[in-house]
């Protein structure tokens, strides 16, 4: 076997959602390979079970300069605590975890992209602070480390926030199989009690990955 490897995942919260569930099922899939993963979340909202170690690092979501210094400077603390030693890879996710991430300057981290964010930026109804949006949101990721989940997405960093200078690489998002099937044979009943989401209707879509 390779040695192992120390991975971090920074996350705002668990508090429910794809992403959140997607950076749970990554990191339960790289402890399953021997390997050695974290989830630090800024803020203690958790709403899945997860087996993987958690560490809540803040309260809140940090605000401000002083703010976001302090919580960089606890999420080294904590992983060197809970590691016994530096990550060899630290992926981030949302801005509020990018912006800890990045100030801590930490060796070898990542932002983890999950959607399309020129679309994202660009839906408030006054133009001009779309702009400003997506002038921010490229100088935040140019000449960074960045994980798109698809290709449409790296397209989009690349070339419509203009990430010209930032590594970029294209990881799909992992998909527990296993446990889906388990779920796809219960009765309805047993699912919903398990799901941790607000009743509404939902539709499902299917398209090929870009």
């Amino acid at each position: 076997m390779n040695t192992a490897l120390r991975i971090v995942y920074v996350i705002n919260d668990l508090g429910g959602g794809g992403a959140e569930r997607i950076a749970i099922t990554a990191a339960t899939a790289l402890d399953a390979r021997g390997h050695h993963s974290l989830i630090v979340t800024l803020r203690p909202e958790q709403a899945f079970d997860v087996a993987t170690r958690v560490v809540h690092l803040t309260k809140r979501i940090p605000r401000g300069f002083p703010a976001v210094q302090l919580a960089a400077i606890r999420l080294r603390s904590a992983i060197a605590r809970a590691l016994g030693g530096p990550a060899d890879m630290v992926i981030s996710s949302f801005s509020g975890a990018d912006r800890v991430v990045r100030s801590a300057s930490i060796a070898n981290s990542w932002h983890w992209i999950h959607n399309t964010l020129s679309a994202q930026l660009a839906s408030n109804t006054d133009p001009h602070k779309a702009t400003r949006n997506i002038a921010h949101a490229r100088r935040r990721y140019d000449h960074r480390n960045l994980i798109a989940v698809s290709r449409g997405v790296a397209s989009d960093l690349h070339e419509t926030i203009g990430c010209r200078s930032a590594n970029i690489k294209v990881i799909y998002n992992p998909f527990d199989l296993r446990e889906i099937r388990r779920l796809a044979v219960e009765p309805p009943s047993t699912r919903r009690s398990q799901v941790s989401v607000r009743p509404a209707r939902w539709a499902l879509y299917a398209s090929e990955a870009s």
